[in-house]
């Protein structure tokens, strides 16, 4: 069940409430995401916990380096609904012309989890849509876990890199920017 979320972190446990059923993310060119892995934890950036962050690795090089950085030989290998820390694809599977690396860092219910789907750029800002498994009779714990997603996002749905840094639309203090290049 795919929703379209404009809200961050807190929204993330209101969806996984609502989402009572789980779906891999789709590949299809309309900004549907491909999750590479899933982990726990989150980076700190900047001296501070990271909520609801997007950040983009337009070319390979980059790309390469998110994926040594993030993903490490330990995870294991898993597939289906990326509800779970594991390894579901690898940077060989994704054709950089065609679509960039990503790494969405958020927080979800430990009972309901929720990642990232798809995007939509907007005149302003970045659009997140989540999706989620429901937890026993859609009851979902309030907890928020933070986890890091790997993704491939189609090039065409992706922010331009010029018009980076970005606000995740409805996420935040106004003016905080959330969408940004990798490593940068």
């Amino acid at each position: 069940m795919r929703r379209q979320v404009r809200v961050g972190g807190a929204a993330a446990l209101l969806l996984g409430a609502l989402a009572a059923c789980a779906s891999m993310p789709g590949t299809d060119d309309d900004g549907s995401t491909i999750t590479l892995a899933r982990l726990e934890g989150h980076d700190v950036t900047e001296g501070r916990y990271t909520s609801d962050l997007l950040e983009i690795a337009y070319d390979e090089i980059t790309a390469q380096r998110l994926w040594d950085e993030q993903v490490t030989g330990d995870l294991p290998e898993t597939s289906g609904a990326p509800s779970e820390p594991g390894r579901y694809g690898d940077l060989s599977d994704v054709d950089l012309d065609t679509h960039v690396l990503a790494l969405w860092s958020s927080g979800a219910s430990g009972s309901c989890p929720t990642w990232l789907a798809g995007i939509t750029t907007t005149d302003f800002g970045v659009r997140v849509e989540l999706d989620g498994a429901g937890g026993d009779g859609d009851m979902c714990t309030a907890d928020d876990n933070p986890y890091r997603q790997v993704i491939a996002i189609p090039r065409d749905a992706a922010p331009d890199r010029a018009a980076l840094p970005q606000p995740i639309v409805g996420v935040g203090v106004p003016g905080e920017h959330r969408v940004r290049a990798y490593g940068g």
